[in-house]
């Protein structure tokens, strides 16, 4: 071989081993670009892996305290007043109000309360503060009770249906205060007599203390 073809020979063979170091290299270390990069797209999976319990916590405290009670029995109270003060009632503040009332017999046994309600509110509507204030929640009348709301509201009374839901009732319920008021606007005459008659026992005469109320 001549020196000419040696000298190529040589000048091949460093071209072909820098060419393997350079591909080699470059497996090794990526440019800084492609590093930049990489970084940015762990860090991306990284954040929307991350997790959201705190997100999840507060937003949990702060449904708990819309749907339960949140309102002292002086908040509650000025929210009524507020709404029924002036022209016209706020009948749904004054429902909400009541739902979120941590001491509902508070409101109950505080006559501006009662006397805002009872001059503002009648029928239905007074009889559905009645029922707030006593159960908290449309979700906690009993079932006689959604009963003679379905029998009472609207055009027309169901008497047999007033009456079936009465015989269904246990003392307590009997006793409610709102009972006798939803009775003596719905019914009149014999009918309410025998209305009456199915709830007025001794019991609940001792225990209702609005039983023998007109209003």
């Amino acid at each position: 071989m001549g020196e000419f073809e040696q000298d190529h020979l040589r000048v091949n063979e460093k071209s072909i081993s820098h060419g393997e170091n350079a591909q080699s290299s470059n497996s090794v270390s990526p440019p800084p670009m492609q590093l930049q990069a990489k970084k940015e797209n762990s860090s991306t999976q990284s954040s929307s892996n991350a997790p959201t319990a705190s997100f999840d916590l507060v937003a949990q405290k702060q449904s708990e305290k819309i749907n339960s009670g949140s309102l002292s029995t002086a908040e509650a109270k000025a929210k009524i007043i507020e709404a029924t003060d002036g022209w016209g009632t706020d009948e749904a503040a004054v429902y909400s109000a009541i739902r979120k009332c941590n001491n509902r017999n508070g409101l109950k046994s505080d006559s501006e309360v009662m006397n805002a309600l009872r001059g503002d509110m009648e029928g239905h509507e007074l009889w559905k503060c009645y029922l707030l204030l006593e159960y908290g929640s449309e979700s906690n009348y009993p079932s006689p009770m959604k009963q003679i709301w379905n029998a009472t509201y609207g055009a027309g009374t169901d008497e047999d249906a007033v009456f079936a839901a009465l015989g269904q009732m246990d003392t307590a319920q009997k006793q409610f205060f709102g009972l006798v008021y939803i009775l003596r606007w719905e019914l009149s005459g014999d009918d309410l007599q025998k209305a009456m008659d199915l709830i007025v026992t001794q019991d609940t005469i001792e225990g209702n203390k609005y039983g023998t109320g007109t209003d």
